[in-house]
This record gives structure tokens, C-alpha cells and sequence, in this order.
């Protein structure tokens, strides 16, 4: 009944890594509903996070591509922050998958109080080193979630893809090419 473009499926699969998905006790929809969705027109959109315990530069990158080549349309691809209150804040947690943070300032949270007019910053704490991902990688990951979000949400490489796609192409193998070249 709608018209093309007037709805957006959106998932958090979070990680396309069965083990990180196991270790953060999450499950991800199948990848064949938003190809069904793609192949209806309806444009999708996913979450993938960086910084997951367990997951690795490979993984990381290796998921993103297998969704490109399952038409996801957008990614948002977030930070892992440890949040108070879950079971990722415990020291236990912390220590048994060697999760490192840094702060960074939480955007529009910063403001002027008191008559001194004390500046006053709220902070979040950012995974940025694991287990099974070094500080290396992750800085390696961010380089890569730039390339995705310059070419592919901006939708930039739409003629692109209709020409890989009719000459039965993988998005992945084009993706692989940007991303080795701007290393």
C-alpha cells in the first residue's frame, strides 16, 4: 500500500560474530529478512557496534561487508560504551574480557552553573582496547567506519552498485578495494 521509500526497516544486529553475540547474550534477525525487504523496496537500516567483547578487527569488517552485500541500505555504527547499571560495568566483566575505556564528553551535555560560572561536562566510557581487539584495530575499525559512512550511507555509489549487482559482483569485494587503498 506505501510507496517505495516511505518506510525504513531498522535492526540493531549489533554483530554478525556468533561468539561476541553469545558473550553479550543478544541474537540478530536473519540476514534474509532485510534481503526480502530489499528485494520489496524497503530501505534498511542497522546498527553494528564497535567495541563488543569478543569481536575482532576481522569480524568486525567481515560483518559490515556480508550486510552491504545484503543490501543494508544505512548503517549507524556506535561506540560500545559501558553503561551503569549493566552487567558490562562489573569489574569481573571488565577484567575477563580486558575491556579498556577512555572518557569522552556526551554531546549537548555540557553547560554554565553557578554564579562562578563553573563548567560542568557529563562523560561516557568508550571501549576502545579488548581481549580480542587492540587499540590498533579498533583505531583501524574507526578508519573504516569513515569509509562506510563517505560511500556507501551517503548512497554516493548508488550507480555503482546496479552495475556490480547486474554484473554479479559483491559490494564487499569494491568495499575491500576502497578501504585496502586508504590504508
Amino acid at each position: 500500500i506505501l510507496k517505495p521509500g516511505s518506510i525504513m526497516i531498522r535492526a540493531a544486529m549489533q554483530s554478525m560474530n556468533p561468539e561476541t553475540l553469545k558473550t553479550v547474550a543478544r541474537k540478530n534477525l536473519a540476514k534474509q529478512v532485510f534481503e526480502d525487504f530489499s528485494k520489496d523496496g524497503v530501505e534498511t537500516y542497522s546498527d553494528i557496534m564497535l567495541g563488543l567483547p569478543m569481536e575482532t578487527y576481522k569480524s568486525y569488517v567481515d560483518g559490515v561487508l556480508q550486510l552491504i552485500d545484503s543490501n543494508i541500505d544505512e548503517f549507524s555504527m556506535p561506540q560500545t560504551l559501558v553503561l551503569k547499571g549493566t552487567p558490562m560495568e562489573k569489574t569481573e566483566y571488565l577484567e575477563k574480557y580486558d575491556i579498556k575505556t577512555r572518557p569522552r564528553v556526551i554531546p549537548e551535555c555540557t553547560g554554565s552553573y553557578g554564579e562562578d560560572s563553573i563548567e560542568v561536562s557529563e562523560f561516557e566510557d568508550m571501549i576502545m582496547h579488548t581481549s580480542t581487539m587492540s587499540f590498533e584495530d579498533y583505531l583501524k575499525c574507526r578508519q573504516f567506519v569513515l569509509i562506510i559512512m563517505i560511500f556507501h550511507n551517503t548512497r554516493i555509489l548508488k550507480n555503482i552498485y546496479k552495475f556490480l549487482d547486474f554484473s554479479e559482483i559483491k559490494r564487499s569485494i569494491f568495499f575491500r578495494e576502497i578501504f585496502n587503498a586508504s590504508l
